[in-house]
């Protein structure tokens, strides 16, 4: 009687570790990474060093030097339609930028697109041509705030940056504010309405 609790047992824990590694296998994809060719050269390759290490958010190491993870997206044709599908991480460095990251105040604003440390507000605009790139934005971490939960707008005490285009609206950022109206995020500024960064009616 005994055996044969330990062999239920025994198989129950089986069951389990198994059960247990596939679910561990599924969730944890691994991911593939790429890097540009070169600093002058929009060509991007695969980087197959066995060392990177992910530290937090987007930010990696491969030994001491840290590096900036961006995703690479690239169009494929499916069904005679165009999808977006991700690709894989492109590695950046952002010494190549004259940037340096402090990695304790390191964070995310906006996951995969907005990051800020002490020192910088940081995007990663999608790029027209799906390029993977990072930008410094003159923008203030001290006094960084989102003005909509579509994530369409971001400011400063100085600035507001509309994130899907890239751009800087010139306007009083304590004025501006945004306005939801079927399922669209617009920006409003005294008696002017923004579509993204673009005027589009004065109220009267």
């Amino acid at each position: 009687m005994q055996d044969k609790s330990k062999i239920i047992l025994l198989t129950i824990l089986g069951v389990g570790i198994i059960v247990f590694n596939s679910c561990k296998n599924n969730n944890q994809k691994e991911e593939s990474y790429y890097r540009y060719y070169s600093t002058s050269s929009d060509r991007i390759i695969s980087y197959k060093n066995p060392n990177i290490v992910h530290y937090k958010d987007n930010l990696y190491f491969i030994g001491d030097t840290i590096y900036i993870g961006v995703p690479l997206v690239e169009d494929v044709l499916k069904n005679n339609k165009i999808f977006s599908e991700r690709k894989g991480i492109c590695l950046i460095n952002p010494a190549e930028y004259n940037l340096s990251i402090d990695t304790s105040s390191y964070r995310f604003i906006i996951e995969e697109l907005i990051a800020s440390d002490i020192n910088h507000v940081i995007a990663f605009p999608k790029g027209k041509y799906k390029l993977p790139f990072i930008e410094i934005l003159k923008l203030n971490p001290d006094r960084l705030s989102l003005i909509d939960n579509s994530k369409t707008y971001i400011k400063d005490d100085s600035l507001v940056y509309c994130i899907p285009t890239n751009t800087y609206i010139k306007v009083n950022p304590g004025e501006f504010h945004t306005i939801y109206n079927e399922n669209v995020e617009y920006g409003k500024y005294e008696n002017i309405i923004y579509y993204l960064d673009t005027p589009i009616d004065t109220l009267k």
